[in-house]
């Protein structure tokens, strides 16, 4: 079982952002890894899909975790921001990472423009995209809703 709450924790591998569910289980010191969402831009759809299954991945069941600390986790990495109104700081992802980005135009921006930037503005830009995706996500999901009902 888990101590306290778990929290999401985001790791930076490869230049890829990694979502992972951190906690500490109960009797012991450290807090570890729990569950792995994957990837950044796949986290939040992975949550999506095991609340539309209506059935908690064993692992999370196990530890004591429910469908209302499903919805607190989305709710997170939707705002980005934690249950306690604190701003989540993702990672620094190096400008390299926009290097394969082919369609330059997407950015609203040359190829060359975006391989000049420095670390706080390829960081500003990748959270910008982030939160264009959020949103959008968001958007799809109350189309849908809309569609459904």
């Amino acid at each position: 079982m888990i101590k306290g709450k778990g929290y999401l924790k985001f790791s930076k591998s490869k230049n890829k952002i990694y979502v992972y569910l951190f906690g500490r289980l109960t009797g012991e010191e450290k807090k570890k890894n729990l569950f792995a969402f994957g990837r950044l831009e796949n986290a939040l759809e992975n949550m999506y899909q095991i609340r539309e299954s209506d059935r908690l991945p064993a692992e999370l069941s196990e530890l004591g975790f429910n469908f209302d600390d499903l919805d607190e986790w989305i709710l997170a990495l939707e705002t980005r921001t934690t249950r306690n109104n604190k701003k989540i700081n993702l990672p620094v992802i190096e400008e390299r990472c926009f290097e394969d980005v082919t369609n330059y135009d997407l950015l609203g921006m040359s190829e060359k423009e975006v391989k000049s930037l420095n670390k706080d503005e390829t960081f500003k830009m990748y959270s910008d995209l982030l939160e264009m995706i959020f949103g959008a996500l968001a958007h799809i999901e109350e189309l849908e809703e809309i569609e459904e009902g």
